[in-house]
């Protein structure tokens, strides 16, 4: 892929990319580094963009009543994929982002069950948070017709949530468009009619 971009003459290169360590015992971390490191190989002038979860990930909770996810003290500090989008475009026309790793967050960092109840006062009606396994997270993707590689990979990657790690806001969205991350009320608010809210 990274000889593609760079044989067909792309100037500049964004990638969607996560925390990653090629050396890592978890698939995804493994996989997101091991990517990354081609990139880096292959001379391109390449950005990448390492978002925390999505809070348009919440829609799909939402449709279906409830949050459910594995449980954990874990934080995360959800970001709008609008803000990660405004990046990509910076990234992508405008000079000095060439080689620069940007981490991508919302304003403050907060556990599922954290982000299920500020959702439910937002909406104006309860979202309960349901704890679950990995192992039923995976099962119910593969249920819904996901590839095995794909449902194990989701359920791998709730070890940070399970185990307690924190991931705190960055400043990089600050840093590139002058104005505070997209706050997970506004989200819900700007998508109040998707959502059924009063």
């Amino acid at each position: 892929m990274a000889r593609q971009v760079k044989a067909a003459g792309i100037d500049r290169f964004v990638m969607l990319s996560a925390e990653g360590d090629p050396d890592s015992e978890i698939f995804f971390v493994r996989r997101t580094g091991e990517l990354e490191a081609i990139v880096r190989a292959a001379d391109l002038n390449w950005t990448f963009l390492r978002p925390d979860w999505f809070m348009q990930n919440f829609a799909g909770y939402i449709a279906m009543g409830m949050v459910a996810f594995p449980e954990g003290p874990g934080k995360t500090s959800f970001v709008d994929v609008r803000d990660i989008a405004e990046i990509a475009v910076k990234a992508l026309t405008e000079p000095g982002h060439t080689h620069r790793t940007y981490r991508l967050t919302g304003p403050d960092a907060m556990t599922f069950k954290g982000a299920a109840a500020r959702i439910s006062a937002a909406l104006g009606r309860e979202l309960p948070f349901v704890g679950i396994t990995p192992e039923q997270m995976r099962d119910a993707l593969l249920a819904q017709g996901a590839e095995p590689w794909y449902a194990e990979m989701n359920a791998e990657m709730t070890f940070a949530v399970r185990m307690g790690m924190n991931f705190s806001p960055s400043n990089d969205i600050h840093f590139l468009l002058g104005r505070q991350p997209r706050s997970l009320e506004t989200y819900i608010g700007d998508h109040k009619d998707q959502f059924g809210a009063p």
